[in-house]
């Protein structure tokens, strides 16, 4: 007869597998050691640094200068002068060795007696004593009944020629009383002689006995008047008596 196997013995489950609290001896491994962990350097915040610090002071004081120079320009000009005056610089002074050239007289070549508004004369044989250089001398007019000539003319006189065209600076007169006279002169391109009072210019006007006659811009002419216009009490009745002319150039 066959054999017939007997059961297979059952075993039993293995217990659960308990974690203990020991740790795993090393035997035949290699002992793993932890990394050293390297500190973290934490960079400090950027104005916080030696170089941050050294321009955030700069730039504060910068800011606080432009404030007060900016306060500083607003109150000048709030409560300043409006106008602040200049300082006038100076001019320099520029010296010079050249000296005003002073008046040379001025030589008369001729003169005449000069009435076209009367009778034409007026003691032609007379005139040489005007300008003789002797004060005791003199040329002299007409008798009139009164001092504005008898209100026959408006003046008269003595018509002077110098030669040819000169600069007059001014004319020195002397008369025998108070004599009203006026200096005119003919134009500096004048051809010929004029023949009536208006024809001259009026350059100084004056009375007195010694007179100064000056006109009030430089002058050249040729002819000179030298025009009575009011006449002094002389001889019973008024005569213009003049002793001496000076012409300056």
């Amino acid at each position: 007869m066959p054999r017939v196997k007997p059961p297979e013995p059952e075993f039993a489950a293995p217990p659960e597998y308990q974690r203990t609290t020991y740790q795993q001896g090393t035997y035949g491994r290699p002992q793993v050691h932890p990394a050293a962990t390297q500190p973290v350097v934490v960079p400090p915040p950027p104005l916080q640094s030696r170089t941050g610090r050294a321009l955030k002071w700069t730039v504060s004081a910068l800011l606080i200068a432009a404030l007060g120079l900016g306060s500083w320009q607003i109150a000048d000009r709030l409560l300043g002068p409006k106008d602040t005056p200049k300082t006038p610089e100076a001019t320099p002074t520029i010296v010079t060795d050249e000296k005003p050239v002073a008046p040379k007289p001025v030589s008369i070549e001729s003169a005449h007696d000069f009435d076209p508004l009367g009778n034409g004369a007026e003691k032609p044989q007379a005139i040489p004593n005007a300008y003789d250089e002797d004060p005791s001398t003199f040329w002299h007019t007409e008798n009139y009944a009164t001092a504005d000539l008898g209100k026959l003319k408006s003046g008269v006189g003595l018509v002077l020629d110098l030669g040819k065209v000169q600069k007059i600076s001014s004319v020195d007169l002397s008369f025998l009383g108070e004599t009203s006279v006026e200096l005119r002169t003919a134009p500096a391109d004048a051809e010929s002689e004029p023949s009536m009072p208006d024809q001259f210019l009026t350059r100084a006007s004056k009375t007195g006995s010694d007179v100064t006659l000056k006109p009030t811009g430089p002058v050249t002419t040729r002819y000179v008047l030298i025009w009575l216009t009011e006449l002094p009490a002389n001889d019973g009745g008024f005569r213009g008596k003049l002793t001496e002319i000076k012409i300056l150039g």
